[in-house]
């Protein structure tokens, strides 16, 4: 079983029944959450700290939920699936997050509505994805701004066509939440060393990688002068043989 069927977080926040003095204790239908309320606010740290736990991206989250792959997610759909997966939100908490999502009213969350809701952790997990993605092809962050870059500043449209070229299809909205972020000046444009920033080499990496070469270095001129190999090593100073 996959680690996403697996995970399980806990959401444990009443809610309070609307009553009178005729009805006492009488719940009133489900509603939508006012954008500051503190179930909602769990609810979508929970489901947050699910992706981030997960290292998955909210496309995904939402492919996963749609089961006919409409792009838009049905009450049913919704409340099925997030109930599988295990976030711990009560019958309440799902109606009233399915409602918070539904910006339309159409009884139907589409994905850029989906996708708004989570707009911070959704840019992260791009951000995220795009790094991976140049440091796996071995590919620097200066190159590929050049390459779409015609100018001396990156535009909107160039980001786009860079971002696009990485990771493929990806909603015009979600592009330029990342423009957005990149673009402090908001001048409409992204400085090469704004980009390099973002997208260069961590100097966490750069240290590790640094660190590496200190000890692998010496390593492999201590091997060579003894002209001994790997093995030799382990054989003669491996003394529990694991």
């Amino acid at each position: 079983m996959s680690r996403l069927a697996e995970s399980s977080v806990t959401l444990d926040h009443g809610r309070s029944l609307e009553h009178n003095n005729s009805t006492p204790n009488i719940t009133g239908p489900p509603k939508a959450f006012s954008s500051n309320d503190p179930a909602l606010v769990a609810a979508k740290a929970k489901i947050e700290q699910f992706l981030i736990s997960q290292d998955i991206s909210l496309s995904v989250l939402f492919n996963v939920i749609d089961t006919d792959s409409d792009k838009k997610l049905t009450r049913a759909e919704f409340k099925q699936k997030m109930r599988g997966l295990h976030f711990g939100l009560v019958e309440e908490e799902l109606e009233g997050l399915f409602r918070n999502l539904d910006r339309n009213g159409d009884g139907a969350v589409a994905y850029d509505e989906f996708i708004e809701q989570f707009s911070q952790i959704n840019t992260a997990q791009i951000v995220k994805r795009m790094r991976r993605i140049l440091y796996g092809a071995q590919i620097s962050a200066e190159y590929i701004y050049n390459k779409h870059c015609s100018g001396s500043l990156m535009s909107k449209a160039e980001f786009k066509s860079l971002v696009t070229s990485l990771i493929g299809k990806i909603a015009d909205f979600e592009v330029f939440s990342i423009f957005k972020e990149l673009d402090n000046r908001n001048s409409g444009s992204i400085p090469k060393e704004r980009f390099l920033d973002w997208f260069g080499y961590d100097e966490q990496e750069k240290l590790f990688q640094v660190g590496i070469e200190d000890i692998i270095k010496p390593l492999v001129t201590y091997l060579r002068r003894k002209n001994l190999t790997v093995p030799d090593i382990f054989a003669k100073y491996d003394t529990n043989k694991n």
